[in-house]
């Protein structure tokens, strides 16, 4: 029986674009980039991968306030995304904010953040 593979490992397309644009050492045109993307026609983990994107181009131009934003986007899209959430508690961090638990989305201070976050 012939298994098609298709399926098994889907390339992502925007880890793709990331990884050309930091092999020619052009990063700084990821915003750019990401915006020329038909967002709709992404798979759910490439959205994921977008969103987390463009809140990484914001914080590497020191920009904390905008890539809070953005990674608050992605949040509320992928609300599974591990890596959304610690990107989205370093941002709010950097940006001023009340520090933010990665695993619970809330202030590391409240009774519902983890003990291994306080």
């Amino acid at each position: 029986m012939t298994h098609c593979r298709c399926h098994a490992r889907m390339r992502n397309r925007i880890d793709d674009l990331i990884n050309t644009l930091a092999a020619e050492d052009r990063m700084t045109d990821l915003k750019h980039k990401l915006d020329q993307v038909t967002f709709w026609k992404l798979r759910s983990s490439e959205r994921e991968t977008w969103h987390y994107a463009r809140g990484i181009a914001a914080f590497r131009r020191g920009d904390y306030a905008q890539a809070t934003q953005r990674f608050e986007k992605g949040r509320a899209a992928a609300p599974r995304s591990a890596r959304i959430a610690f990107a989205l508690s370093q941002s709010t961090s950097r940006s001023g904010g009340s520090q933010i638990c990665w695993r619970h989305s809330t202030p590391v201070h409240s009774r519902v953040c983890c003990p291994l976050t306080r």
